[in-house]
Parts: C-alpha cells; sequence; structure tokens
C-alpha cells in the first residue's frame, strides 16, 4: 500500500527584491558603507585608519553575514581577512610593520609545539602576514603526520583560498620552489 502524504514545506519566499533572505540570516546593516569608508582609507594610503576600521568591523560583526545584491551572502570576518590579503603593496607593507612580529611568534611557538591550533590561530589572526601561508602549510604537514589525512586537506584547501597562494604551493609541489622552514 502506498500512501500520499502532503508534504509541509514553507512556502518559498515571495520576490521582495533584493535582500530577501536578510530575515533570515544574521546579517550586518550598513555593510556597504563601512567597507566604503574602508576603500576611501586605503585610496588615500590611510593604511593605520584603514586597518583599525576593519578591526573594529569585525570585532562588531562576530559571526555575521552580509551581501551587495541581495542574493549572495558572505561571512564579514571572511570578506575582512581577503580585503586584507588584497591590500596594495604599500599597504601589506604597513599591515606586516605592525603585526609581522606578533604573527612570527605565534607561529614559531606554534611550529615548536607542534600544535595545530597556534598554527591555524596564525593565519586566523593575522592572516596578511608573511607567516600565515606558512602556518597553514606547517599545521597540513603536521596532520598528514599524524595520519589526519582530511583535516591536513581542509588546511592545505584554506591555504589555496589565499590570494596567489595556489601557484606558490602548486610549484613547491613541483619541487621548482623551496619548501618552507616548517616543512623541514
Amino acid at each position: 500500500i502506498l500512501l500520499t502524504l502532503p508534504v509541509f514545506c514553507p512556502p518559498a519566499p515571495a520576490a521582495q527584491g533584493d535582500r530577501d533572505l536578510d530575515p533570515i540570516l544574521d546579517v550586518m546593516p550598513d555593510m556597504q558603507d563601512r567597507f566604503e569608508a574602508v576603500n576611501e582609507f586605503i585610496s588615500e594610503k590611510k593604511w593605520d585608519r584603514a586597518l583599525e576600521k576593519l578591526a573594529e568591523i569585525e570585532e562588531e560583526a562576530g559571526d555575521t553575514v552580509w551581501t551587495l545584491d541581495g542574493k549572495v551572502y558572505v561571512s564579514v570576518r571572511d570578506y575582512i581577512r581577503q580585503r586584507l590579503m588584497s591590500l596594495p603593496e604599500e599597504g601589506l607593507a604597513f599591515y606586516r610593520l605592525r603585526y609581522e612580529s606578533e604573527a612570527r611568534a605565534l607561529f614559531e611557538e606554534g611550529h615548536a609545539r607542534q600544535n595545530v591550533s597556534l598554527l591555524g590561530e596564525v593565519a586566523a589572526r593575522y592572516p596578511a602576514a608573511a607567516c600565515a601561508a606558512d602556518a597553514l602549510d606547517a599545521a597540513a604537514s603536521i596532520l598528514m603526520d599524524r595520519g589526519d589525512y582530511v583535516a591536513a586537506s581542509a588546511q592545505l584547501g584554506r591555504l589555496l583560498s589565499r590570494p596567489a597562494s595556489a601557484g606558490a604551493l602548486a610549484a613547491r609541489m613541483r619541487g621548482s620552489a623551496p619548501r618552507p622552514r616548517a616543512w623541514c
């Protein structure tokens, strides 16, 4: 006997124009204005103000999302990390001058202790630091040595999602570029 039961699903949202999912998701309001202010600081080469504004947004945002078009939603934290990693060279130099020593100290501690959590924290807290990619690379190596290939793959995925990292990693894997210290 085949019974046919009605399926109760919420109705599809009516076309309300943009931002159909805002009531459902935890959407950070006025993000466009905030990121436009950051872009203005960057265009004026006010690196300290841009970094302060990004830190302020990240602290306030928590785990919220935002959208430009009402269709694609991104994590505010992920967007900020990508924005930091895509700063112009002069902005990256300023960022690294400000944060590289802290990031490097955390990297060295994590690497010395073979602590994957500390290495992951380097990439999360200091995404544009020069040693952030090395931290993800080292974490993946440690996890592979421990036989945790799924977690290692996740770390390599994070590494490959970084701007310019995919080409550098591919070159290392082909043997045409030196491996970072973390692989030694």
